[in-house]
């Protein structure tokens, strides 16, 4: 979320007076993305954000959610990022890449996107449609989850992937240097990633 908000304030114009983009389409992109995350809406009617959606999905499971419930609160209160993520009590995997997608922030523009898009965006479809079939053959009662999981498939399997490019290959303008730089970044966290579930699975054994 905060990637996208940060690609939010970039590619739209979120000051008063208000402006028109220089780009549109990205705009609408991006908020289209900003509209279901902070504000989907659930197949029995209530308005959720896909972060309350998967706290409430890891109740369900019997997922402790005291740690990201704590880490949110030192946010609220205006704790910085780092200090509130060490104090949190998350699990070493878990801060580690909260940290690394922190630091993503610092970065500009076309980096970030290339980040949101390759390392969230585009992935997703692929990395939650087996969990989705584990876990109807597994017969565990976990209808929240179950949700949230054929819901980001249902968005991010759609028209996301066709327009990214597209905004990406505007924000590169060509430069190959651009490119190239905003791949290695992609890739970097694509591996902070690959570290956040194999510690999770570890964790499993």
């Amino acid at each position: 979320m905060s990637l996208l908000k940060s690609l939010q304030r970039e590619l739209t114009c979120v000051e008063v007076p208000w402006t028109p983009t220089e780009d549109p389409e990205s705009a609408r992109l991006i908020q289209s993305i900003v509209l279901d995350e902070e504000t989907d809406v659930r197949a029995d009617g209530r308005v959720q954000s896909h972060f309350a959606w998967y706290v409430e999905a890891m109740e369900e499971v019997g997922a402790n959610v005291r740690p990201v419930r704590a880490l949110v609160s030192e946010l609220g209160r205006g704790c910085p990022f780092s200090e509130a993520l060490r104090s949190s009590g998350l699990p070493l995997a878990s801060r580690a890449f909260g940290q690394s997608t922190a630091e993503f922030l610092a970065r500009p523009l076309h980096v970030r996107a290339a980040v949101f898009f390759h390392g969230r965006e585009e992935i997703i479809p692929g990395m939650f449609l087996p969990i989705v079939d584990s876990l109807e053959q597994g017969g565990l009662a976990c209808d929240a989850l179950r949700a949230y999981l054929v819901r980001h498939v249902e968005i991010d399997g759609g028209n996301h992937g066709p327009l990214a490019e597209r905004m990406l290959t505007r924000l590169y303008r060509d430069d190959e240097a651009l490119r190239r730089e905003a791949e290695v970044a992609a890739l970097e966290s694509l591996a902070a990633r690959e570290r956040l579930w194999d510690a999770i699975a570890d964790a499993c054994e």
